[in-house]
């Protein structure tokens, strides 16, 4: 075969190939491990841990409650340190803020993991779809896509690939290239 064979073989197979579908595996692969290292290990995208929960004194509402067994209607002590009488009261006091609220219900709390009660999680996962040449991880919800914004505002880069994760998609990407290519 002479170079310009090659060169117009080369060229056939590429034009051949659907860049979405050719992907499509490897951002499969990928976005679990994304996914593990946001709602279960609570990493940014540079490695380190997203951040903390707030330790603001708030009220909360049985709503606010994944888990309704953790809530108990008690509001702020009285100065002398008496706890306060309960009856007809709709709130629950938690002098340690949100970081209280996840640990009352049995959620991990030491720090930021962006996982409720899932609903995020889920919508990252579960809308990858090809569009064109390319693959789209989409949030299906409008509230994913503000919780998305308003916790990057918040902590910073959190949904950016880290460094592993590209080293990995290139990885990927490349021995399906190189399988193509020797077919």
């Amino acid at each position: 075969m002479t170079p310009e064979q090659f060169k117009a073989e080369i060229k056939k197979r590429f034009e051949e190939l659907k860049g979405g579908e050719l992907i499509l595996p490897v951002v499969q692969a990928l976005v679990p491990r994304i996914a593990d290292r946001i709602f279960i290990d609570g990493l940014n995208s540079s490695g380190s841990k997203i951040g903390n929960y707030s330790t603001s004194p708030m009220y909360v509402s049985p709503k606010q409650f994944h888990n309704k067994s953790g809530f108990r209607a008690i509001g702020k002590p009285a100065k002398d340190g008496k706890p306060r009488k309960k009856e007809g009261r709709k709130t629950m006091y938690l002098p340690g803020g949100y970081k209280q609220l996840r640990a009352v219900q049995g959620d991990k709390s030491d720090s930021v993991n962006l996982n409720y009660r899932g609903l995020l999680h889920t919508d990252f996962v579960s809308h990858i779809a090809i569009n064109g040449n390319y693959v789209e991880v989409r949030l299906a919800r409008e509230t994913s896509r503000k919780k998305v914004e308003g916790n990057e505002k918040r902590f910073g880069s959190i949904f950016k690939l880290t460094k592993q994760e590209r080293e990995f998609y290139v990885k990927e990407t490349g021995k399906v290239l190189t399988k193509i290519m020797n077919n």
